[in-house]
């Protein structure tokens, strides 16, 4: 109704508000996937493919952050971005698979609820400000994931 589109003209796009929702997701998925280089992790241009994002889909990142609805999508942002990361990342020698499971998780859960609470309440941050500062901190628990030409 916000959008000025009637049941119709959705249900000719859309089969279900559900199919609405794995459209988006299916679009920010191939935005960070399209955003990373195919020979090594850069998580610089991650954040900037999750910004790409943001600036896309900011009116729903926006109602989503700020009446705690669709929870099951905040899991889905969670579970994907974990799956980009596990499949950008290569295996480390010196790191166990879970070890590397619960850094990649770690990072994709705390990705996800930064943006989230940044949304609610910007504190005057800027999307750089934040990019940075998430760079900053994500890098070091990361770092032991990363091949030595990929730092």
């Amino acid at each position: 109704h916000e959008a000025n589109i009637d049941r119709k003209t959705f249900y000719a796009h859309f089969s279900s508000v559900a199919s609405v929702l794995m459209s988006i997701e299916q679009d920010i998925i191939h935005t960070m996937m399209s955003g990373l280089p195919q020979n090594h992790f850069d998580l610089t241009k991650l954040i900037i493919a999750m910004n790409q994002n943001m600036h896309t889909y900011r009116a729903f990142f926006l109602h989503m952050a700020q009446t705690h609805d669709h929870a099951f999508f905040i899991a889905h942002s969670e579970n994907n971005i974990t799956a980009v990361l596990q499949k950008t990342i290569p295996q480390s020698p010196t790191v166990s698979n879970y070890e590397r499971y619960i850094r990649i998780r770690l990072v994709s859960s705390g990705i996800v609820r930064v943006y989230l609470d940044w949304l609610s309440d910007p504190h005057n941050t800027s999307m750089e400000q934040m990019t940075n500062i998430l760079n900053q901190i994500i890098t070091p628990i990361l770092r032991p994931l990363m091949t030595s030409n990929d730092t």
